[in-house]
Order: structure tokens, then sequence, then C-alpha cells
């Protein structure tokens, strides 16, 4: 694979197979240009007024290259393309996933970022907590007022822990009405 003539967004798109394929020089290569996109993406959000969660998974950044054997390129070179193929890895996407995120948590469109990336990272936790209601795998339209209830219940001032607590509550009902469902289905046949 002739990686040294690949810009980075050829390199993120390599299927897997080929990159398991890729020698030692392949690989520092390729995440020698992967680590220049995403440093001059991470410039260019740092010096932006928008919140990105794919600058905060990427932490510290990508190792430094130096004494990396072939599996640790990979770990990074892979860590840096999940950064280059997020949504939140530009500018504009990560503009867009704000709009979104006040869009469809009832936000202020005057809220300021600050507030955007508190309640964004705050929901974030609780969907990890309660995927079952909070992913977009509950259902559309439960989803959706599942994510209107807890845009109301942050611009009403709840904390955290007070929202998590409803939120507990409307996962056990919520549960609780699929599991009786799922009895009723069952019982039918």
């Amino acid at each position: 694979m002739d990686i040294k003539n690949m810009t980075a967004g050829q390199i993120a798109n390599i299927t897997m197979e080929d990159f398991s394929r890729l020698s030692a020089k392949e690989a520092a290569d390729a995440l020698k240009k992967v680590r220049k996109s995403v440093s001059q993406r991470v410039s260019r959000l740092s010096k932006s007024d928008v919140y990105s969660p794919a600058v905060e998974s990427l932490g510290k950044g990508l190792k430094p290259q130096k004494g990396l054997n072939r599996n640790e390129t990979l770990a990074e070179l892979k860590k840096g393309i999940k950064f280059l193929q997020s949504k939140t890895g530009t500018v504009s996407g990560a503009r867009n996933v704000q709009n979104k995120i006040r869009s469809d948590l009832g936000l202020d469109k005057n809220a300021s970022n600050a507030e955007v990336k508190d309640v964004y990272a705050a929901f974030h936790k609780l969907q990890e907590e309660f995927p079952g209601i909070l992913t977009e795998a509950a259902g559309g339209a439960r989803y959706a007022e599942n994510k209107r209830k807890i845009g109301r219940m942050f611009r009403e001032g709840q904390s955290l822990d007070e929202i998590r607590n409803e939120i507990e509550n409307l996962y056990i009902a919520q549960s609780r009405e699929a599991a009786e469902t799922a009895a009723r289905i069952e019982s039918e046949f």
C-alpha cells in the first residue's frame, strides 16, 4: 500500500483488513499523516468557541511516535482515525451537533457554549447509565420525549443528581411497562 501518497482522509478510509496488513514503517507513515491532520483540527477546535466531545475523547492526544512498536502505532492510528471520523472532529461538525443538542433538549438558542457543554456532558453521562431509554434504540418517539424531559429538567435548574433520580424512576417505569407488554404478547400466543 502506498501510504506516502495518501491523504489523512484516505488513510481514515482504509479497510480493517488492509489496516491489519500495514507494516511497521507503513503504520508509522500513516500515523505521521493522521497526527498532523488531528493536530490541525484540534487547534482549530480549541480556537473556536464550540464544544467538541471528540477533542475530549482524544484526552491528552496521540502518544509521541518515537519508541512505539507496530501494535502501539496501530492503536494510536486507530485513535486518530476515530477522531477524524467523528461528527465533532471539525468545527462545523461540532457546531452542527451543538445546535442539534440545543434543539433536541429545548435549550435557548442564546444558551452559552459552557451551558451547552455542561448539558451535553451530563446527557451523555446519563445515556451511559440508562441506555435503554436515552438512546435512539429506545424508539424514536420515546427517545425524543425523554430528551425533552431532560432538557426541561436542566432548564428548570435541577441538579444532575436530581435528574438522575428522575431518570432512574422513568427507567424503572418504562422497563416495567416493556415487561408487561412482553408478558401480554406472550400470553396471547
